[in-house]
């Protein structure tokens, strides 16, 4: 596999940022995107907010956009 399979911390992280950041970001960098599951989710919940994910791997990047597609 190119990237780490999300884990139960994912799904953790996102309930946290959800919970506590109280008015959505007008912007999120996701630095080492693997995946793209976190960057992804949180666009998901807040539709008005700008993502960009990055990471050195191409492989990375390509199942990245995939998941975005």
């Amino acid at each position: 596999s190119q990237t780490l399979d999300p884990r139960a911390d994912s799904e953790a992280l996102i309930e946290a940022a959800l919970k506590y950041q109280t008015l959505p970001p007008r912007r999120i960098l996701d630095l080492g995107t693997g995946t793209g599951c976190l960057l992804l989710s949180l666009l998901h919940e807040w539709p008005q907010t700008i993502g960009v994910g990055v990471d050195i791997s191409p492989a990375a990047v390509g199942v990245a956009t995939e998941n975005a597609r």
